[in-house]
């Protein structure tokens, strides 16, 4: 299933970000793709240029760019931009449980 959804769902939108490439909607639709198709380089591109075009809701876009490390293996740059998040928005819910998620996770992997 995941190389079906990269071969026939990501050239398309590559391509149509040629014609568009502001499109904040259509880089965030090619990165939940590029995640459900276990192609992390081309998801944490694609959160990282929604970031770079000055989304509607920043803290949001940082949120996803987290989620895209943490699935990625990045931890350590997962945990800064979610401690960054927190920083501007404390009482952002999805971000502190997410950094709760990974600190257990990482409990877990050490011996």
């Amino acid at each position: 299933e995941h190389h079906e959804i990269r071969a026939v769902c990501l050239p398309p939108l590559e391509r149509l970000l040629w014609i568009s490439p502001y499109d904040v909607d259509l880089h965030g639709k090619l990165a939940e793709l590029a995640t459900r198709a276990g192609d992390h380089k081309t998801a944490l591109r694609e959160r990282r240029a929604i970031l770079a075009l000055n989304p509607p809701d920043p803290i949001d876009a940082r949120y996803e760019l987290a989620r895209a490390l943490a699935a990625s293996g990045d931890v350590a740059s997962a945990r800064r931009e979610l401690l960054a998040v927190l920083e501007q928005a404390p009482s952002f819910e999805k971000g502190k449980a997410l950094l709760l998620e990974l600190r257990a996770a990482q409990g877990k992997s050490t011996p």
